[in-house]
């Protein structure tokens, strides 16, 4: 299978060929919204940083990628400035990150003090998930 196609590599337009087989879905870049072929690792020191890589075919030899970049498995400079709160924030490519941000915030209203306004804005902003989410998943 051969097949061609133009893309803009450095602001001009180049024919590109893709051989091979066909490229299997892999799932959608949440950077810039395009199927990617595979994801790449980088370690740079102790961490480890992700990106998505698209594979856009081959140019004479040459494979051509456009990479884009997720961000490291975790922050570690900025979590450190929520340890009394137990928040790791995490990078893109962790699917359960918004469960685990969710669980620290529950965990961290447990061991503090809000005033009554607060606490009562906080209850109806999670009645409001609770909803959407049950609209959305509960049919």
């Amino acid at each position: 299978m051969c097949v061609i196609f133009h893309v803009n590599l450095g602001g001009k337009m180049s024919e590109v060929k893709r051989r091979g087989r066909k490229r299997k879905f892999k799932g959608i870049c949440p950077v810039c919204g395009q199927p990617y072929s595979w994801i790449e690792t980088k370690m740079i020191g102790s961490q480890v940083y992700y990106y998505y890589v698209h594979y856009m075919g081959v140019e004479g030899k040459k494979k051509r990628v456009r990479k884009c970049y997720l961000g490291p498995q975790s922050y570690i400079y900025v979590s450190k400035l929520h340890e009394k709160e137990r928040l790791v924030l995490r990078g893109l490519v962790d699917k359960d990150r918004g469960i685990e941000y969710l669980r620290a915030l529950i965990n961290w209203l447990e061991i503090t003090e809000l005033d009554k306004n607060t606490a009562l804005q906080l209850a109806k902003l999670f009645e409001r998930a609770a909803k959407i989410l049950r609209d959305k998943y509960e049919k």
